[in-house]
């Protein structure tokens, strides 16, 4: 049984540009998303407590979803890091085994 695995370390550059280019516009969408909710202020008013409830209730809301956004935009900015080092492992080994190859070859 033979199997041969080719990775191509180039295709794995390319991936982390388009990894880092994803992250920046889900950043943006996500600052973007955020604005456009505080633009529309409070139009539900201030003024009884019905509205006043609904602020508390939205300042929260609005608060978690940042949060949680952040969160998981902040995870996604390493994964191009993260295939960086897989793909210089990958050439490592590779490297290391074709060393090892070459050394018991007669």
């Amino acid at each position: 049984m033979e199997a041969e695995v080719d990775l191509d370390h180039a295709q794995f550059g390319r991936s982390t540009e388009g990894l880092v280019n994803v992250g920046q516009q889900a950043s943006a969408l996500a600052q973007a998303f955020v604005e456009d909710v505080k633009s529309y202020g409070q139009p539900w008013g201030t003024n009884n407590a019905l509205g006043q409830t609904i602020g508390m209730c939205y300042e929260t809301a609005l608060g978690l979803i940042e949060e949680c956004t952040r969160s998981n935009l902040d995870d996604y900015h390493g994964y191009p890091q993260g295939l960086q080092f897989m793909t210089a492992q990958y050439q490592s080994a590779e490297a290391e085994s074709a060393s090892a190859i070459d050394s018991v070859r007669v």
